[in-house]
């Protein structure tokens, strides 16, 4: 666990700033697709998780993600593992994360986010939050595809879902995308709240169905909120049962 831990943040905060450099300059010459920094990504997302402890990850409902051509992926938020994690959902096209503004400060890694097109967001300045909102729409609507949120805010301390915040949801009725349900289990165990890796083992992905934010407007986004959380629960229940299954072979 000791030595794991060691690894695990060496290869975080050396290899982090070297790929950043090198997604930055993609980015800035032009990549803004990720073509070449997505796939970049992808490799430090799964090195990471690989020396912290992830023995594989599995994505229940997978064959979901080949039918989805444009989406806003919304999941539970248990470890600093699973921005990481999500780079798993999608090969080809990248996701666009949804974080918070105090990443920007991090020399080279927050420049990377601003270039490839991430949405850094001061949830304690809601103007300022509410034009990165609207700039996320405009560039969502030209191009981008796939974006992922997690709408509880924060890592929550005990694995239970915490309040929903309505920014993820604005941003589904302006933009019409449908929304994607997900849950995670097992990165908690893996990396609980610090830095210390606590042991091996599986993650699980559980994948729901699209919900059409169309059929809602500022007037029901309340309703839409409570479909959304009820369906990660219910995610989150069908992940801990493949993930005990697969934890006992």
């Amino acid at each position: 666990m000791f030595w794991r831990s060691v690894f695990a943040n060496l290869y975080a905060f050396i290899l982090t700033p070297l790929l950043s450099v090198v997604c930055l300059m993609a980015a800035l010459l032009g990549d803004q697709r990720g073509v070449i920094w997505w796939p970049i990504a992808r490799y430090w997302a799964k090195g990471l998780l690989k020396i912290g402890g992830a023995t594989k990850v599995v994505i229940h409902g997978r064959e979901k993600l080949d039918k989805i051509h444009s989406a806003i992926f919304m999941a539970n938020h248990e470890s600093q593992l699973d921005p990481p994690l999500m780079t798993y959902l999608t090969e080809k096209s990248p996701l666009r994360f949804f974080a918070k503004h105090t990443l920007a400060y991090f020399p080279l890694f927050g420049q990377a986010l601003w270039a490839t097109g991430q949405v850094l967001i001061n949830r304690n300045k809601a103007g300022k939050a509410l034009k990165s909102i609207e700039k996320t729409i405009a560039r969502i609507k030209n191009e981008d595809k796939y974006f992922f949120i997690f709408p509880e805010g924060k890592r929550s301390r005990d694995g239970k879902l915490l309040p929903f915040k309505k920014g993820g949801f604005m941003l589904a009725l302006r933009t019409k995308l449908p929304i994607l349900p997900i849950a995670i289990t097992g990165t908690k165990d893996i990396l609980p709240p610090g830095f210390i890796f606590r042991r091996k083992g599986p993650i699980v992905i559980a994948v729901g169905d699209l919900i059409p934010a169309a059929a809602y407007d500022s007037k029901s986004y309340k309703q839409l909120i409570s479909l959304v959380r009820g369906q990660v629960e219910e995610l989150q229940k069908k992940a801990r049962k493949v993930y005990e299954k697969i934890s006992t072979l």
